[in-house]
């Protein structure tokens, strides 16, 4: 297992527009969730929901663009879905490629009841990433906040707790830089 730094996580607080992150969550509040979802069949795990985003320009263009400018990179986009985990159901450590030049963008698109609150570290719904084996780094769920990181670093969603009475949501962009 590769060795990998804390600042291989970069995170950004307030990233889209309040605008823009209503809309992000109001699409991730239509019907459209499929259940079944595994990050790594080979590992135990419970199953999630998931919600592809491909088709939407919103995603694929629109959010696209925001997140080239402010990373300053152009990407190539592989796939854009959403994930939703509730109490129990947590994912297994994973990788989303083994590519040095692919990276995820994760968002935490939860809206807590109508507002735009802090996560309660009592909720859980930590992402975990394997700094090496025996060194974890975590990132809360917070509303609007974005993880970026090497595709190859493994990582896991954690389950909400009780706490928790909703969907822990969020959206990934699988992306590779374009060196075009």
């Amino acid at each position: 297992m590769k060795t990998w730094s804390r600042d291989d996580v970069l995170t950004f607080e307030e990233f889209f527009s309040g605008e823009d992150f209503i809309k992000i969550n109001n699409f991730c509040r239509r019907p459209q969730w499929g259940y079944g979802n595994i990050s790594n069949p080979g590992e135990p795990c419970a199953p999630f929901f998931t919600m592809p985003l491909k088709d939407e320009k919103f995603f694929t263009e629109y959010c696209l663009n925001i997140i080239q400018e402010k990373l300053k990179q152009k990407f190539i986009l592989n796939d854009v879905y959403a994930n939703g985990h509730i109490f129990g159901t947590q994912g297994s450590p994973h990788q989303d490629s083994d590519l040095d030049e692919d990276f995820t963008l994760l968002l935490y698109s939860n809206l807590i009841g109508r507002d735009i609150k802090k996560w309660n570290p009592s909720w859980g719904g930590k992402t975990v990433f394997y700094m090496n084996r025996d060194d974890l780094h975590y990132v809360l769920p917070r509303p609007n906040t974005v993880s970026y990181f090497p595709a190859k670093m493994f990582h896991y969603a954690e389950s909400t707790t009780r706490h928790f009475q909703g969907m822990r949501i969020s959206v990934a962009w699988k992306l590779t830089r374009d060196s075009r």
